[in-house]
């Protein structure tokens, strides 16, 4: 990045956050969807599908479609 006084900043980032052994903790992972779902859906609606992709392994595919589909 160049900025306006001609100074470049530069940093090279070896693995992206979110892979190997940067990976995101459940914490951070809910943070990342809720911000992406806010625009799209209401903060309910977006924590319920949270939680329902979030119990994946421990409940039915549908309850997560559910909670995705338009109302």
């Amino acid at each position: 990045m160049e900025l306006r006084d001609g100074r470049r900043l530069r940093r090279h980032v070896r693995v992206n956050r979110s892979a190997g052994e940067r990976a995101l903790g459940e914490a951070e992972v809910s943070a990342k969807f809720l911000a992406a779902a806010g625009p799209v859906f209401d903060s309910a609606r977006a924590e319920r599908a949270r939680q329902a992709i979030l119990a994946l392994d421990r409940a039915p595919v549908r309850e997560a479609a559910r909670a995705l589909a338009a109302p």
